[in-house]
């Protein structure tokens, strides 16, 4: 992977994107790939979905994950998982990706949270993903994964957020006159909860 450098990236200041760029620089590019993947992931991810991710067996990806131990880019974190070390490599890493590999990653991540049967991602989780991934990706199944985050949200009280969810799953559907009337009233009803009703 090739990164940018002396430029704003992310958000991270020049000099500091440059030292993490040169850190990131110096490993091989097997790790940097696995690593992108990881950023994608999250901060903190299992080993086994960055592998998959990235194309790799877990097996293969084990001694990439340790060299980026090694590196001080990764941490251990419980058995199975590892974390970035700081969230400016994952910008770093995220920023540097062509938007279509970006946008495939995230596809790839969505599937592996919804087939992982050990494990139920938030609705929230795999919404974010499904969005990062847009337009990749199946335009029904991130409506429903928005709106699901909508109503998980409303479930905890999160009002606020359940009514950028449920916006954002009627812009998706093509704007008031073409979204589904069930979800038109759950985002009125997320405005009001929110107390936003003026605006429904």
């Amino acid at each position: 992977m090739l990164f940018r450098s002396h430029a704003l990236i992310g958000g991270v200041p020049p000099a500091v994107g440059d030292v993490l760029t040169r850190r990131l620089a110096r490993l091989p590019y097997k790790v940097v790939d696995l690593l992108t993947a990881a950023a994608v992931v999250g901060k903190n991810f299992p080993i086994a979905m960055a592998a998959a991710a990235a194309g790799l067996s877990t097996e293969d990806a084990l001694p990439l994950v340790e060299s980026a131990v090694r590196a001080g880019v990764l941490g251990r974190d419980e058995p199975g998982r590892v974390r970035f070390s700081h969230d400016l490599f994952r910008d770093v890493l995220v920023s540097a990706l062509p938007t279509a590999r970006r946008s495939a990653l995230h596809l790839a991540v969505t599937g592996l949270l919804e087939q992982d049967s050990g494990r139920t991602a938030p609705a929230a989780e795999i919404a974010y993903h499904r969005s990062m991934a847009w337009p990749l990706g199946d335009r029904d199944r991130l409506i429903a994964a928005l709106a699901e985050a909508g109503r998980e949200a409303t479930a905890r009280t999160a009002f606020d957020e359940a009514a950028v969810h449920l916006r954002r799953a009627v812009e998706v559907a093509g704007g008031f006159a073409a979204a589904d009337p069930e979800l038109m009233c759950d985002f009125g009803d997320g405005l009001r909860r929110a107390g936003h009703g003026e605006d429904a």
